[in-house]
C-alpha cells in the first residue's frame, strides 16, 4: 500500500509516534501537552516531516478519557433510575480503599446527589413489568436536568438488562426534552446483571462522552485542516481498535486503552521470538503498567477500576497498574520512612531535572544522579536535562532528612521504586496461581528497560525481553491490532438449568449484532471473526471467570467441556473447586467479540549485520551495588542480531535507555531484541 502509517499513544507524560513507511520505521518521542492532549498527537506528525495527505491511517491511543475521570474535569452528568435507587453509584460496594485507616474518606462520585433522579416504574427479575413507568414523571425529571444545565445523563434501572423497554422509553422523552444533551442508556451500553457496576460504568460512558466528543472533533477538524482525510481509529480497553462513530457512542470502552496497546504487541513480537509465557513491564512517566500472557494467549477481564469506587465492566485486557514511573515523586512520610510515589510530577513541571519548575526529587531525577541515564542522551538528545538540579532536589528532599549524600539518597529511592514495582508483578503472577520463575519479563516504555532487570532479579524471573523500539512499543501495537467490538448479555442458569436452544438462540443473537457493528465500519464478512466466550462462576459467587466457548451448534459435549475448563481454571486461580454436591457451576453472562481483521504491521527478522565494537559508544561511571563502577555503553541503534554482551552494561536509544545489572547476560535476536539472562549460569 502506498503511502504511510502512523501509531500515536499520549501518555501522561510523553506522545510517543510511529510511522511505518515502506517496511521502514521512524520514532517520535514529544512531550505530552495537557489539558489540550491532541496538540501532543499534532506536534508529533509535524515533527515526521510527512504529508499527512499521503498518510492511510491514523491509530490513537488517548488517556483523555481516564484523565478526565481522576481529574474530574468531565461533564455535568445526570442519573435517572428506578425510585429507592437514587444512592447506588455512591453505596457501592460496601468496602474501603485503606481498610484501617480510620479517616479515610471516598472520593465525591462522578454524580452530585441532587443531579441523581428518580422515576417511579419497576420490573422485577424476570423482566415481568411490576409497575408501569410514570411518563409524568420522568418530563418532571427532564425539567429538572434542563434547569440544572446539565451536559450528560445516564439511564439506569433496576432489571432493565432482562426488559430495556421502560429504560427506551425514558431514552425516547429526554431525547424529545432535553436535544443536544448527551444520554448513555444501561441497556445499550452494558445489559448484565450487577446493579452498581452498571450503574457506574453507565454513568461513566456519560460522564466523558461530551468531553471524548470535543476531543475527537478538535483531533478530526485539525486533521483535515492539514491536509488528512484518511481513516481514523482510536484504541479500545479490550486491545482492538474503533472508529470514532463507535468511540462517540461508548467513550467507556477507551478508558485504559494505552497499555492494552502495548501487551498486545508484546503478545506479538513475543510469538516470534518463541516466548510462550510472558509478564509486560510497561513504566511510563507516570504509572506502571503490568499484564500477562500465558500460552500465547493474552489474559482478559471483564472490569477494570479506573480508581477506587469506579469501576468500568467492559472486556478489557488484564492490566494491573500502579502509580511507579520515571515522574513518581519522593517523600517522607509522617512516620519518617521513605516513600515513592504514588504521585507523580507528569510531562508540566516534571521532575526536576527538566528544568521546568519541578521541585520534587523523582525517580528520573535519582537515576540520572546514579549515572544511569546520561544528561547528552535524554530523548536521544533531543531534549536538555540538568544533572545538577537532579542532584540538588534529591539532596534536599530526602538525603538532608537521613543525612545522605545525593548517591545514596538517589538509591534508597531507587530501592524503594523496585520494591513496589517486585510487588506489582507478584499481583500479577503469584497471587492468579502463576509461577514467575516459568515467564520472561517484557520491558516496554520509556523507563520499562530502566528497572526491568532489577525487578526481574527480586521476583526471581529468569529474563528480561526488551524490544526494539521499547518507549514506543504501545504505538506500534496500535498499528499491529484489529478492529474489535465486543457484546454481552446476561444469563444467569445453572448447569442443570441450561436450555441448549436458548443458549445457541442467545449467541446468535449476540453474534449478529456483533457482525452488523463490524460492517457498519466498513469491514467485508470475509473479514470478520466471531469469537465466544462465557463468565462462569459457582451458584452464589460475585465474581466470575471468563471461559472461551467454542463456536457453532453447542451441544451437551461442548457444555461439559466448557464447565470442565471452568474447573480448572478456578483451580489454578484459587486453589480449590467445588464438589457438585455443593454448588453448581452457573453461566452469568455470554460474551461474543466482533474482530475485524485489519492490514496489520508485521515485524520482519533483521538484516543488520556488525560486533559488538561496532555499537561501542564509550564508558561511563555508573553506581552498581554500593559502587561507581566504570560501565560500558552501547549505542542500540548498532547493535546487531547475534551480539552477546556482559553486565554492567548500559544501551542508549532515543526513546530508552538499558540497564545490564553485573553479573548479568545479554544478547540479541534475530528481531533486534535485547534478551538479558538475570542468572547465565543457571539458564545454561
Amino acid at each position: 500500500m502506498a503511502g504511510f502509517r502512523v501509531g500515536v499513544d499520549i501518555g501522561g507524560t510523553f506522545t510517543d509516534t510511529v510511522m511505518i513507511r515502506d517496511g521502514e520505521i521512524t520514532r517520535v518521542k514529544v512531550p505530552s501537552t495537557p489539558p489540550a492532549f491532541h496538540k501532543g498527537l499534532l506536534n508529533g506528525l509535524d515533527r515526521l516531516e510527512q504529508p499527512l495527505s499521503e498518510m492511510n491511517l491514523l491509530a490513537h491511543g488517548t488517556t483523555v478519557g481516564t484523565n478526565a475521570i481522576v481529574a474530574r474535569h468531565g461533564a455535568r452528568t445526570g442519573l435517572v433510575t428506578t425510585k429507592g435507587f437514587r444512592d447506588v453509584l455512591v453505596l457501592r460496594r460496601g468496602d474501603r480503599a485503606d481498610q484501617f485507616n480510620l479517616w479515610w474518606q471516598p472520593q465525591a462520585g462522578l454524580v452530585p446527589r441532587p443531579s441523581r433522579f428518580e422515576v417511579d416504574e419497576r420490573v422485577d427479575y424476570a423482566g415481568d413489568v411490576v409497575k408501569p413507568l410514570d411518563e409524568q414523571d420522568v418530563r418532571r425529571v427532564a425539567a429538572e436536568i434542563r434547569e440544572q444545565g446539565l451536559e450528560a445523563v445516564a439511564v439506569t434501572l433496576i432489571n432493565s438488562f432482562v426488559n430495556p423497554d421502560h429504560e427506551q422509553r425514558i431514552k425516547a422523552i429526554l431525547s424529545e426534552e432535553l436535544p443536544g444533551v448527551y444520554l448513555s442508556i444501561s441497556s445499550e451500553i452494558l445489559p448484565e446483571i450487577l446493579e452498581y457496576e452498571r450503574t457506574a460504568t453507565t454513568t461513566v460512558n456519560a460522564y466523558i462522552g461530551p468531553v471524548m466528543d470535543r476531543y475527537v472533533a478538535a483531533l478530526e477538524h485539525e486533521l483535515r485542516d492539514k491536509g488528512y482525510g484518511g481513516d481514523v481509529v482510536i484504541s479500545t480497553s479490550a486491545g482492538g481498535v474503533a472508529t470514532p462513530d463507535i468511540v462517540r457512542q461508548v467513550p467507556a470502552r477507551t478508558v485504559e486503552s494505552g497499555p492494552a496497546a502495548g501487551v498486545m504487541a508484546a503478545a506479538q513480537i513475543c510469538k516470534l521470538a518463541g516466548i510462550d509465557h510472558v509478564v509486560t513491564f510497561d513504566m511510563g512517566g507516570t504509572s506502571l503498567d503490568v499484564g500477562l500472557i500465558h500460552d500465547g494467549e493474552v489474559l482478559r477481564t471483564n472490569q477494570y477500576m479506573v480508581e477506587w469506587g469506579t469501576p468500568v465492566r467492559f472486556p478489557c485486557v488484564d492490566v494491573k497498574s500502579i502509580g511507579a514511573g520515571g515522574g513518581s515523586i519522593a517523600w517522607i512520610d509522617k512516620g519518617g520512612s521513605l516513600r515513592v510515589g504514588p504521585h507523580s510530577a507528569g510531562a508540566s513541571p516534571g521532575p526536576a531535572c527538566y528544568g521546568q519548575g519541578g521541585t520534587d526529587a523523582t525517580v528520573t531525577d535519582a537515576e540520572l544522579v546514579l549515572g544511569r541515564l546520561e544528561a547528552s542522551a535524554f530523548l536521544g538528545g533531543e531534549m536538555t536535562v540538568d544533572p545538577a538540579l537532579a542532584e540538588g532536589a534529591v539532596r534536599k528532599d530526602i538525603g538532608e532528612h537521613f543525612g545522605w549524600d545525593a548517591v545514596e539518597a538517589a538509591s534508597g529511592i531507587v530501592r524503594i521504586a523496585v520494591n513496589n514495582m517486585t510487588e506489582s508483578l507478584r499481583l500479577a503472577t503469584v497471587d492468579r496461581g502463576y509461577d514467575p520463575r516459568e515467564f520472561s519479563l517484557f520491558a516496554l516504555g520509556g523507563a520499562g528497560p530502566l528497572f526491568a532487570a532489577e525487578v526481574a532479579k527480586e521476583a526471581n524471573v529468569p529474563q528480561v525481553v526488551v524490544p526494539r523500539h521499547p518507549g514506543l512499543t504501545s504505538a506500534l501495537g496500535l498499528l499491529m491490532v484489529d478492529i474489535r467490538h465486543d457484546v454481552s448479555k446476561s444469563l444467569m442458569r445453572t448447569e442443570s438449568q441450561l436450555d441448549l436452544a436458548q443458549l445457541n438462540a442467545e449467541y446468535g443473537a449476540l453474534e449478529r449484532k456483533a457482525a452488523d457493528t463490524l460492517a457498519g465500519e466498513g469491514v467485508a464478512p470475509g473479514d470478520m471473526l466471531i469469537e465466544r466466550t462465557a463468565d462462569v462462576r459457582y451458584y452464589g459467587q460475585a465474581d466470575s471467570i471468563n471461559i472461551p466457548v467454542p463456536s457453532g451448534e453447542l451441544d451437551a459435549e461442548t457444555l461439559r467441556t466448557v464447565i470442565a475448563s471452568f474447573h480448572a481454571r478456578h483451580g489454578q486461580e484459587y486453589g480449590y473447586t467445588m464438589p457438585a454436591d455443593a454448588a453448581e457451576p452457573e453461566i452469568a453472562t455470554l460474551r461474543v467479540s466482533g474482530i475485524g481483521k485489519a492490514d496489520t504491521f508485521k515485524l520482519s527478522p533483521s538484516e543488520r549485520t556488525g560486533s559488538l565494537e561496532d555499537a561501542r559508544a564509550g564508558t561511563r561511571s555508573i553506581y552498581f551495588d554500593g559502587a561507581f563502577h566504570d560501565t560500558p555503553i552501547y549505542d542500540r541503534d548498532r547493535l546487531a542480531p547475534g551480539v552477546t554482551f556482559d553486565g554492567p552494561a548500559i544501551v542508549e536509544q532515543l526513546d530508552s535507555t538499558i540497564v545490564v545489572l553485573p553479573g548479568m547476560a545479554a544478547r540479541v535476536d534475530d528481531y533486534e531484541n535485547v534478551l538479558i539472562a538475570i542468572d547465565p549460569e543457571a539458564a545454561s
